[in-house]
């Protein structure tokens, strides 16, 4: 009791609890599996785009753990699913009730103000010409049908379900092939790393201020277009262990169930 800092009480309750802990125990393996399965499909649902609810996680959690023939019994109840969220960061967005979130009274009085701005500027008071509408949908016939506004965005790839749940049991051998497709579809001459594009970000920008040729604000679109490039860096960094999924679709092979496609939002929360 001294060496674990534990007290008798503690001890008496985990040898009454013997029989319910030692089957605990013994499936945590694979419902820590089914988890991480779940986890990933998450992930990708919402790069996706796509809307998931919790109940919907839940049903994915059972079809998961049917696909890997687990025979551990695992209740995916409510309890399970606030346990889910809580663990991977997951949040519930509360629909507002009867008390208002937002200040109301600055709302109107902003409102107000916006109001007699408006009224007051004689640059808002603009006369609506009846042709505006017109002119409008004229300029829209005009626009050829090969525009690439008309195109659909082609599928980049699809990631089955069979494929998250080889990477979640063999990780290891998953990262092996990875790398061997990778190896064989690019030379090490083509690859460049993000280090090293940095680098020279950095290069260029130095020579650029030390030369009188350049001016103040050619130098300025260097910093600008080295500041985007860092932002893409570090959310290229935060999404490398999604990444990892993908690499077998760049070879054009496989079909599944989760379509990723191009447009994809920050952020998705739990509905």
């Amino acid at each position: 009791m001294q060496e674990y800092n534990v007290g008798s009480s503690t001890i008496y309750d985990i040898k009454a609890q013997k029989g319910k802990l030692l089957p605990f125990f013994a499936s945590y393996e694979s419902n820590k599996a089914v988890e991480q399965c779940c986890s990933v499909y998450f992930s990708l649902k919402r790069l996706e785009g796509a809307p998931i609810s919790g109940p919907m996680l839940v049903e994915k959690a059972k079809d998961f753990y049917k696909q890997m023939q687990l025979s551990e019994p695992c209740a995916f109840s409510d309890g399970w699913l606030s346990c889910f969220e809580l663990c991977h960061g997951i949040r519930k967005l509360p629909v507002s009730g009867e008390h208002k979130l937002a200040d109301h009274k600055a709302a109107e009085k902003y409102c107000e103000f916006f109001r007699n701005l408006i009224e007051e500027f004689e640059g808002f008071k603009v006369k609506v010409r009846k042709n505006t509408l017109a002119q409008i949908l004229e300029m829209v016939k005009d626009t050829p049908s090969s525009h690439p506004i008309n195109k659909l965005h082609e599928m980049i790839h699809t990631v089955t379900d069979t494929e998250i749940i080889e990477n979640v049991l063999n990780p290891e051998t998953s990262k092996n092939t990875d790398r061997d497709s990778e190896e064989e579809d690019f030379s090490e001459e083509d690859k460049i790393t993000l280090r090293k594009a940095s680098s020279v970000f950095d290069t260029i920008i130095k020579f650029a201020e030390r030369q009188p040729c350049y001016t103040a604000q050619e130098v300025m679109q260097l910093h600008v277009l080295r500041s985007t490039f860092m932002q893409k860096r570090q959310k290229t960094i935060n999404q490398a262990d999604i990444r990892d999924l993908f690499k077998k679709a760049a070879s054009g092979c496989g079909t599944g169930s989760v379509q990723i496609q191009p447009n994809l939002p920050h952020l998705l929360h739990l509905q």
